[in-house]
């Protein structure tokens, strides 16, 4: 006992180092008990997936044909894929062509979108506005045939949906730069085609004049196109106002006296005649003529239109690989 009261501290250390060592072993028991549960799981798993792994496809039964459920679900996947092809599909663009063959492409489809917006009554913004493609005009040497192609061909879209559309001004075209071109005021400054494991992406910019009305047939050739074009921003400004339209004034009683006085008398000794009692009008300058149209209709007001800007994505599926 003598000891004791002399140890206490040193007796209670160790009772309360002992519990302490007797609680980590029961943790570690339970510890090892759970590592072993859940390796025992593990292994039962994975003996499970390797013999569903192992094992041969099964053709079914009388009730249920596995095959032939597959065969359906391939079908219909096929069926669904060309469906979304419809609404991607590419402008047709002519394969195999080289820096010859490009030339007269070219030529050829500025001349009909000249020729398509001339008809249409749209008003281009140069006489001989080339769509882009001015830096080509007398060009032979082309770096990128497929893709100058290609954007001509999203071009030559975007023009015919505008005249399908009426528009009465297009303002301009932007698209993006291919290989070996740059500095042409008629490409866009940010942006670029990106291409991944599924589709082409090309911006394009267009600005034209018009009504609400144009705009919504635009809009509506945008989504009926077979093309799929998605528009990702739309601006809309004023137009810059026309030129002012006269408009004619009646004349006031004095002033049509004065004028039938001057037709009746003004024959007789003019301004000294005695007859010609009324002083002649001031003179007036002459306004500018109002336009008449093809009708003979004299146009008293031009309400001013509005310009409006669309940033559109042309997207375009690879082909299916084999």
């Amino acid at each position: 006992m003598a000891w004791i009261k002399k140890n206490l501290f040193l007796l209670i250390g160790g009772l309360v180092a002992l519990a302490l060592l007797g609680l980590a072993g029961f943790y570690l028991y339970q510890g090892i008990q759970a590592d072993a549960s859940v390796t025992e799981e593990l292994d039962q798993r994975t003996a499970t997936l390797k013999q569903l792994v192992n094992q041969p496809v099964h053709p079914g039964t009388d009730k249920v044909n596995n095959i032939a459920l597959a065969k359906d679900d391939e079908k219909r996947l096929n069926d669904f894929m060309a469906q979304i092809r419809k609404q991607f599909a590419p402008p047709i663009v002519e394969k195999e062509l080289n820096n010859q063959s490009f030339r007269g492409l070219l030529d050829t489809t500025v001349a009909n979108l000249q020729q398509l917006a001339g008809r249409s009554g749209m008003n281009l913004p140069v006489k001989d506005y080339w769509f882009t493609y001015g830096a080509q005009k007398s060009a032979v040497d082309f770096k990128d045939v497929g893709s100058l192609a290609s954007e001509l061909a999203d071009v030559r879209a975007l023009v015919e949906i505008l005249c399908e559309a009426k528009v009465p001004a297009l303002v301009g075209l932007k698209r993006v730069p291919t290989t070996g071109e740059s500095g042409y005021v008629d490409f866009l400054s940010s942006g670029k085609s990106v291409t991944n494991s599924w589709a082409a992406v090309t911006p394009y910019e267009v600005t034209f004049q018009g009504f609400s009305s144009e705009l919504a047939r635009v809009m509506e050739g945008l989504v009926t196109a077979p093309q799929c074009f998605v528009v990702k921003t739309l601006g809309v400004d004023k137009a810059p106002a026309a030129a002012g339209v006269a408009v004619a004034v009646a004349p006031t009683p004095a002033e049509l006296q004065s004028r039938m006085m001057q037709s009746r008398y003004g024959g007789m000794g003019g301004g000294m005649s005695r007859y010609n009692r009324l002083p002649p009008p001031a003179p007036v300058a002459a306004a500018p003529q109002a336009p008449v149209s093809k009708g003979g209709l004299v146009t008293v007001l031009d309400e001013n239109k509005l310009r409006f800007t669309l940033a559109l994505e042309v997207v375009k599926l690879l082909p299916p690989s084999k």
